[in-house]
């Protein structure tokens, strides 16, 4: 950490059982009792967007599917407002991309264009039943808008690495007295919170936040430490003005890390917006110096396909080093990307899936596509990565 007032919290959980393995609440204990690990809520960016692309494989959408990239201002209440968020430095595809493409590089526009397609309301019931508390049905919740504390995000990517099983984070294993008998024992319940199959599906979109043979016309997010990892490992980065997630993980381990300052202030993004990654990277590789390299369990209900992530069709000689990628079962494209027609019909889904999607939204979104412009975002609701 830099020496200046910014902050961190860090959390190390093992998913198989619950155990905090390491927690910081700050940098200084002596300056500063508040544990930041515990106690602050902050805004988590993009590390909310696992659990809206959860939802939505659980509404039909798959790793394939597509929306367009494009700066895009979204009305709501009635034409009474408007939100307009940016993807990071003004990026955008001005293309259709899939769900892949978008975890990997954090397309705010599908993540958004997403959340209102398959309805508000899904991502709130997901935030409810891993433990994140109540959120606010708003567009920007697509976002990370809305404050959660380090710790419960920590342990809300937890069924993610154990097959949709969540356990309490335990702090104390027993309690014995001094002769030995047993006073207290930790046996918190095990709760199935996602499925199993989805979680999988998931968890190989989000290896490709490391896997820079994606990049397009951007890179992926998690490129700057893609080197260091050893192990299988799945994860997502996230940043507000004022916040900076890292949060990934093994079949062994997840770690969140965030840092930002106490107090109203911006992070310096340019020097101080990747030191989260770098802290995540370097614990997660120490850690599991010693650990076996488990893959992710595949449990019944999910195929692997050769897929050409670009145009979300079959791999083949046509369009060569493709990537193996985890679908729900019956759901995996059927198409060569040798067939210009089938590549034709992929990038005009959205369109046709328009009026069936958002039919039921448009009377409280409309979506006005290519225009950059509007009204000025309230910080809360700015999302940078």
């Amino acid at each position: 950490m830099p020496d200046n007032d910014l902050q961190v919290a860090f959390v190390a959980i093992d998913p198989r059982n619950g155990e905090v393995k390491a927690l910081v609440g700050g940098k200084d204990y002596n300056k500063s009792t508040f544990n930041r690990a515990t106690q602050a809520k902050r805004n988590p960016g993009s590390t909310i967007k696992p659990f809206l692309y959860y939802a939505a494989l659980e509404n039909g959408f798959t790793p394939m599917s597509t929306f367009l990239s494009e700066a895009t201002s979204f009305t709501y209440d009635d034409g009474r407002e408007e939100y307009a968020p940016k993807n990071y430095n003004d990026i955008y595809a001005n293309d259709f991309i899939t769900m892949l493409e978008a975890i990997a590089y954090s397309d705010n526009i599908y993540a958004v264009k997403t959340h209102l397609s398959i309805g508000t309301n899904e991502l709130i019931s997901v935030a409810e039943n891993i433990g994140l508390g109540s959120f606010d049905e708003r567009p920007s919740l697509a976002l990370g808008a809305q404050p959660v504390s380090i710790i419960s995000m920590a342990n809300a990517y937890s069924p993610l690495a154990n097959e949709g099983k969540q356990i309490e984070p335990v702090f104390i294993r027993s309690v014995t007295d001094a002769n030995g008998e047993t006073l207290y024992k930790q046996q918190h319940p095990i709760r199935q919170v996602m499925h199993a199959d989805t979680a999988f599906v998931l968890t190989d979109m989000m290896r490709g936040v490391f896997d820079p043979s994606l990049n397009s016309y951007t890179s992926v997010t998690g490129g700057s430490v893609a080197k260091q990892l050893t192990h299988p490992t799945a994860g997502k980065s996230g940043s507000t003005p004022r916040d900076s997630w890292m949060i990934g993980y093994t079949p062994q381990l997840v770690t969140a890390v965030w840092t930002g300052y106490d107090k109203d202030k911006e992070i310096d993004q340019a020097v101080e917006g990747q030191i989260a990654k770098r802290i995540w990277a370097d614990f997660m590789e120490s850690a599991m110096e010693s650990e076996l390299k488990l893959p992710f369990h595949q449990p019944p209900g999910v195929v692997m396909a050769e897929i050409d992530p670009h145009t979300g069709l079959l791999a083949n000689e046509t369009c060569p080093g493709g990537r193996t990628t985890a679908f729900l079962q019956g759901t995996a494209p059927l198409e060569p990307c040798s067939d210009p027609d089938a590549i034709e019909d992929l990038q005009e889904e959205p369109e046709e899936k328009g009026d069936g999607f958002f039919k039921r939204f448009f009377k409280w979104f409309s979506i006005e596509d290519g225009d950059p412009s509007g009204p000025e975002i309230l910080e809360e609701d700015v999302e940078y990565e």
